[in-house]
């Protein structure tokens, strides 16, 4: 299970002090970075509540990944129900308050209006559908629950003080003494059949492996067997041992009607008796976390990469290679599959992540990884710790750590995104332009999953000026979810796309993507498909957030210059409100009649302008004498630019230069 969308809002949040957030780009790993009183725990909570809060009306497909397909089936079923769950709900709800306050007018009519249209509906609807719906709500709950490992500090701490003492420590000591000595609703998270389960488990397993006579793999179905090897796995990712049991005392007795089996075993670790005081503190630490995965893992069948993982301050009594360790290990039990989540201000965990990880909370904002958020982490950090090797590179050198986290990237596939965020400038344009017209016929070109329909979707002012609204991508793995968010027509061949038929083709993100040897075929039926009075409009980010290789020749990100010399100078830009973007999100808008009919000449040239303007760019780069963090980034963003128009134009002078073919 894999959160794909947050959406904080206002109201969930603003009594705990924090600001609304929404983001549509996690990585397997998020980590909060702030220093203390940020509003990182709190945010923690926030999302934690967020995950639990999700019932049978949630739309699972667009906010998670990686859940039963039961999940789907479920929400299709209220879907289909809708309308008369939303009045049952309205029902119940206001049922409670009247019974609750039946002298309150207000309350009173609210509470009649609501039962007439009920009795309406149940005159026509099955009532057990309600009832069905409310059981599929409370299985999700239940689902997610199992899915959702939260590992408290208190339950850390009170677990790794009841496995302290003097002299030598057994592994059944340990679980003995904190059935014996700790309270165990004292416990967030721990259930009591929990720990019972790990102090008898030894014991189980020697019975089961009587009980089995020598059938391995009988045994190894035995769930005594399966948890073992879930607790074994689990000592060997975080601390690189082998745990191991044996038999110690076994006692069969026949009788006539039945046999009595006594048996009991033992642990052993890398061959030696079990003694948790041979342990480094650090290793106690990461050993308290082994058991309390095992503890917190209830169901068995639940992989640890089917579930999310949260953490509050990992870093906790570890040293800063430990902390590293944790990490590192969670990330692996996950895969790409599950997540974990934690709230940090650990420079030593900070510095191992994945930029793209990173989410800064600062004054009670949560904000999105950015170029900016290794500096500004640090600023907040600082003097938290003050070691590590890695952390001194981080710390003297982002701008060198920004353009190659920029090249590494630049080998790596697009990531294709489902949703756009609200307050993306480059939807911001995209709006305005739908809403200069009425009855527009829009063809968004390079739809992807449909990231601006589902936003334009939702903004009614601009979705009632929408006449048709059709998408084009050459790959067809995404026409069923585009459908499903309301695309009048899709096209996965340009052969298909009807001429003269469209107001406005946007092309937002994508021209940057195609390969130039496509680029004329593309612009061409462009300008077939536009209506007399169409216009076409490309919105770029010149400054690319994240580098990519969408295919051979790399990505090809044109400016003002470049565009006026291959789509026509009679071209006009836009630019977002926002005063940050205003020099780097540009849209260039033109009409059919001045868009040129686009041919080799005019790639060639265009071309060779990119490659000029990046050399030049990246000459005056060289030049600074400070160089901020964000400069690393666009000093690779420029050097691929230089490179890849190169490369372009190679390739467009050899299709010149081939011999064609006879006929």
């Amino acid at each position: 299970m894999k959160l794909k969308i947050l959406e904080l809002k206002l109201s969930d949040v603003q009594k705990s002090g924090l600001g609304e957030f929404y983001s549509t780009k996690f990585n397997s790993t998020i980590a909060l970075v702030g220093k203390n009183g940020s509003g990182k725990t709190r945010y923690l909570k926030a999302i934690e509540n967020y995950i639990r809060s999700c019932d049978v009306t949630t739309d699972y497909a667009k906010w998670f990944s990686n859940v039963p397909q039961s999940f789907f089936d479920m929400y299709s079923e209220y879907q289909k129900n809708k309308a008369s769950f939303d009045i049952h709900k309205e029902f119940t709800s206001s049922q409670a308050l009247y019974n609750n306050d039946p002298n309150n007018s207000a309350i009173k009519s609210r509470f009649n209006e609501a039962s007439l249209k009920y009795n309406q509906i149940l005159a026509r609807t099955n009532s057990n559908i309600f009832q069905q719906l409310d059981r599929h709500t409370n299985t999700i709950k239940n689902e997610i629950s199992k899915r959702l490992k939260v590992i408290n500090s208190d339950d850390l701490r009170k677990l790794q003080e009841s496995f302290t003492g003097d002299g030598k420590i057994s592994f059944q000591t340990i679980i003995d003494s904190t059935l014996e000595n700790v309270e165990v609703n004292e416990f967030n998270l721990i259930a009591e059949s929990s720990l019972s389960f790990l102090q008898r488990l030894p014991h189980k397993l020697a019975f089961d492996e009587i009980d089995c006579r020598g059938d391995e793999k009988k045994f190894k179905t035995r769930v005594s067997y399966q948890r073992f090897e879930l607790l074994k796995n689990l000592i060997k990712e975080f601390l690189d041992k082998d745990l191991k049991w044996h038999a110690k005392n076994s006692d069969i007795s026949e009788h006539d009607d039945h046999v009595n089996i006594k048996a009991t075993g033992y642990w052993t670790i890398n061959e030696r008796e079990f003694n948790y005081n041979d342990f480094s503190d650090g290793e106690k630490v990461l050993f308290t976390y082994a058991i309390l995965l095992f503890l917190l893992n209830i169901n068995p069948r639940i992989k640890f990469r089917e579930s999310i993982i949260i953490i509050d301050e990992p870093e906790l009594n570890l040293h800063p290679k430990a902390q590293i360790k944790l990490i590192n290990t969670l990330e692996n039990l996950v895969g790409e599959i599950g997540q974990i989540i934690i709230a940090t201000h650990s420079l030593s965990i900070v510095a191992n992540l994945d930029y793209g990880s990173i989410f800064l909370v600062r004054n009670n904002q949560l904000l999105t990884p950015s170029s900016s958020v290794p500096f500004n982490a640090i600023e907040d950090l600082m003097g938290f710790e003050e070691h590590y090797n890695k952390i001194v590179e981080f710390l003297v050198s982002t701008p060198s750590w920004a353009m190659t986290n920029f090249m590494g990237q630049c080998f790596e596939d697009p990531e294709v995104f489902e949703s756009a965020n609200k307050n993306d400038p480059q939807l911001e344009i995209f709006q305005k332009l739908i809403l200069e017209k009425n009855n527009i016929r829009i063809l968004d070109f390079g739809s992807g999953k449909g990231r601006l329909l589902d936003r334009i979707r939702e903004n009614e002012e601009s979705w009632k000026r929408i006449e048709t609204y059709d998408c084009f991508d050459v790959d067809e793995s995404f026409n069923e979810l585009v459908s499903l968010k309301g695309a009048s027509s899709i096209f996965n061949d340009l052969k298909n796309i009807p001429d003269n038929s469209y107001d406005l083709i946007i092309m937002v993100n994508v021209l940057h993507e195609i390969h130039v040897k496509h680029w004329k075929e593309s612009l061409l039926k462009v300008k077939q498909s536009l209506s007399p009075n169409g216009y076409l409009a490309i919105i770029e980010d010149t400054e690319l957030p994240v580098g990519e290789l969408p295919n051979d020749l790399g990505f090809l990100l044109l400016d003002k210059d470049e565009m006026k010399i291959l789509l026509g100078k009679e071209i006009n830009f836009l630019s977002p409100a926002i005063e940050r973007y205003k020099n780097r999100i540009i849209c260039g808008i033109i009409d059919k009649e001045n868009l040129n009919t686009v041919t080799k000449n005019h790639l060639i040239k265009c071309l060779e302008k990119l490659k000029d303007n990046s050399l030049k760019n990246i000459k005056e780069y060289r030049q600074l004498e400070n160089k901020e963090l964000g400069i690393g980034r666009l000093y690779a963003l420029k050097s691929n630019l230089y490179v890849n128009s190169e490369l372009a134009i190679e390739y467009l002078n050899n299709e010149i230069s081939k011999p064609k073919s006879n006929p």
